[in-house]
């Protein structure tokens, strides 16, 4: 931590601290695949990026690239306090390398074919000039239909799904690779659930690396949850009824419910007393005009809203509306309570594998006020626009426009700007800090000259 205190020749003191990382090397490695779920047999693209520590790209990083095929094998043994559990490892066996140099925009990319289903990993080392190993990595799946993937055994009844991507535009389709713990057909329960079940349908698995396409809405912003159920009955490979449960929330781009909002003073520089007149322009995210827009309007002496605590660190409005919701669905099955399956715990085990953010004139300024103008109800015209003037208070200060418009559909944005009130000349005392009884003090002013001659006398 760096701490710092200055001291101004009014005996006015400001502080303020910092923190700063120590980084690895000279740059970062990112690595992004074009897809988390590949198709067997189909390239998938994975793009490499070398970024500064200031974010800035960094070109010219040699990069050997190795991606590594996770073998997982689980053994069902006996633990310390006499029951058994499955434990599960993987065999890292390296089936590609290649090495790449970062251009001019600090990007590159490789192209890797899964030959089968399972978990892969992908692995980035490079050196920079002093000498410093810089490694970055990430996972992708590949799914195979009808292929046999032995995947992790857990000692409870859920699967982890995984999605293809980090956020969804409406409009796409979500994949999503399902790692099915039995062997044969099976039959599994899909649905879309948030507060409630949004959708539901029934497939049928005959794989265990099977995928499931979910079409994303804009109903679905800023989030969804999809659900798989699998049910397996007795057969020879399973002896006693068995279910599994997977999750995974697919995040929605919220864009489509952001509003801009642009401020436009009819002038920057102004004086305590000046009217001022604001002309806002609402657009939606392709930057057309909003009508309808209802907007709240208030400038505020920036010094009260440095008192809030939190000033400068709101959150937006399109994430106070559209927040990540969390699950509202419970799932149960009487299955979970088996004493075919209990009664296997205490048996002898078995080996096996697979499942599962003013002028400068000499009056006394005497109008002072905290806010200057407030309104609630402004509404966007036919253009997108709302115009409105207000007569500054006589305060020296800087004032803050916070303005927060709201559709009749739920489309949010709010936009901030600041103007300067100050005088041409201003006297500023210079006062001891404080003072104690018998005290004898030199009183002094400071004279600004905010124009743009020179001043004398």
């Amino acid at each position: 931590n760096l701490d710092v205190t200055i001291t101004s020749p009014t005996n006015q003191a400001v502080y303020n601290t910092t923190r700063f990382p120590v980084h690895r090397g000279a740059y970062y490695v990112g690595l992004s695949p074009a897809s988390y779920v590949a198709e067997v047999g189909s390239p998938v693209q994975v793009d490499v990026v070398s970024v500064r520590p200031d974010k800035t790209m960094y070109a010219g990083a040699e990069l050997e690239v190795v991606v590594y095929e996770y073998v997982w094998s689980s053994v069902y043994e006996q633990a310390e306090d006499g029951n058994f559990y499955w434990k599960s490892s993987a065999e890292r066996t390296p089936v590609y390398t290649t090495t790449v140099t970062t251009d001019d925009r600090g990007a590159a990319e490789i192209q890797f074919t899964p030959e089968k289903g399972g978990q892969y990993q992908v692995t980035a080392t490079g050196e920079d000039t002093l000498g410093n190993t810089i490694r970055s990595a990430t996972f992708l799946y590949a799914a195979g239909a009808g292929e046999f993937v032995s995947w992790p055994r857990e000692n409870n009844d859920r699967i982890e799904l995984v999605a293809d991507k980090q956020l969804y535009a409406p409009g796409e389709t979500a994949k999503i690779l399902v790692p099915n713990p039995f062997s044969g057909s099976v039959q599994a329960l899909v649905t879309i659930e948030r507060s409630g079940v949004l959708e539901s349908q029934v497939v049928e698995f005959t794989g265990s690396s099977e995928t499931i396409e979910i079409p994303v809405t804009a109903a679905h912003i800023p989030n969804i949850f999809v659900g798989v159920v699998i049910v397996k009955g007795v057969d020879e490979t399973n002896p006693f009824p068995a279910t599994r449960v997977g999750y995974v929330k697919l995040a929605v781009d919220t864009a489509e419910k952001e509003l801009s909002i642009d401020v436009q003073p009819s002038s920057e520089v102004v004086r305590p007393g000046d009217t001022v007149t604001y002309t806002l322009t609402v657009r939606d995210v392709d930057g057309n005009p909003v009508a309808g827009a209802e907007t709240s309007l208030a400038l505020v002496d920036k010094a009260v809203l440095m008192l809030a605590g939190n000033y400068g660190a709101e959150q937006k409005l399109v994430d106070i509306f559209y927040y990540q919701r969390p699950l509202g669905v419970n799932t149960g099955a009487l299955l979970v309570i088996n004493k075919d399956r209990v009664s296997q715990q205490l048996a002898e085990g078995g080996k096996g594998g697979g499942g599962g953010g003013g002028d400068g004139g000499p009056e006394v300024r005497e109008d002072l006020a905290d806010t200057a103008y407030w309104r609630a109800d402004a509404v966007s015209d036919a253009n997108g626009v709302i115009e409105f003037s207000v007569a500054l208070p006589d305060n020296l200060t800087t004032w803050t426009l916070t303005a927060k418009a709201v559709t009749p559909d739920t489309r949010v944005g709010e936009a901030t700007h600041e103007i300067v009130a100050t005088k041409e000349v201003q006297v500023r005392p210079i006062l001891p800090r404080f003072f104690t009884a018998g005290d004898r003090a030199v009183i002094g002013g400071m004279v600004l000259n905010g124009s743009t001659e020179e001043i004398e006398g």
